[in-house]
């Protein structure tokens, strides 16, 4: 997409299974937006830098949404996987190059 990146994260992987919820020891979680700090601040330097231009790159906010189950991650990836189609990029999603789905498809 030529005006936003669609980013999809599973944060529970950080968490041991047998975690109890009340264990305060996990110094190697990291919440969403300290995640989204660490990618956007690098990549905004990179793009900047290759597109020749400074200042803000991303925008303040991100849009994260909060995924309850299966179906509801289906339906995301679906979303996802088909936003190129939907804009008139490509007739198919595994056109789309820049996909991590269209890659490991390959």
């Amino acid at each position: 997409m030529s005006n936003h990146v669609h980013l999809l994260i599973d944060t529970s992987l950080q968490i041991p299974e047998d975690w109890d919820g009340f264990d305060t020891s996990l110094t190697s979680f990291q919440p969403l937006d300290k995640i989204m700090k660490r990618i956007k601040g690098p990549t905004a330097v990179y793009a900047n830098r290759m597109l020749g231009r400074s200042g803000q790159f991303w925008h303040r906010e991100s849009f994260d949404r909060y995924i309850r189950n299966n179906r509801e991650f289906n339906n995301v990836i679906h979303y996802i996987l088909n936003n190129p189609v939907k804009a008139g990029l490509v007739d198919d999603w595994a056109a789309f190059g820049h996909t991590y789905y269209a890659h490991a498809a390959k």
